[in-house]
C-alpha cells in the first residue's frame, strides 16, 4: 500500500474527470494541502479542480473548503 506522501494526485485528477465529464488541461498549482488542475467542460468553460492530499485533518479541511466558498 502507498504512503499517503506517495500518491498520485493527477491519476486522481484524471479519474475525477472522467467520471464528470471534464477535460483535463494542466496543473497549475500545489500547496500544502492540495493540487489544484484546470479543467475545462464539455461547453468549454474552464474550471480550477482541487484536489485534497490525504492525511489532511478535518478542521484544516472545513476551513479550505469554506474559503473556496467564498
Amino acid at each position: 500500500m502507498k504512503e499517503p506522501s506517495d500518491v498520485d494526485l493527477l491519476i486522481i485528477a484524471q479519474n475525477i474527470c472522467a467520471s464528470c465529464n471534464l477535460n483535463l488541461i494542466q496543473k497549475v498549482g500545489e500547496g500544502s494541502f492540495k493540487e489544484t488542475f484546470c479543467v475545462n467542460q464539455a461547453d468549454g468553460v474552464s474550471l480550477a479542480l482541487k484536489v485534497f492530499k490525504p492525511g489532511m485533518n478535518n478542521l484544516r479541511k472545513e476551513r479550505e473548503i469554506n474559503a473556496m466558498q467564498r
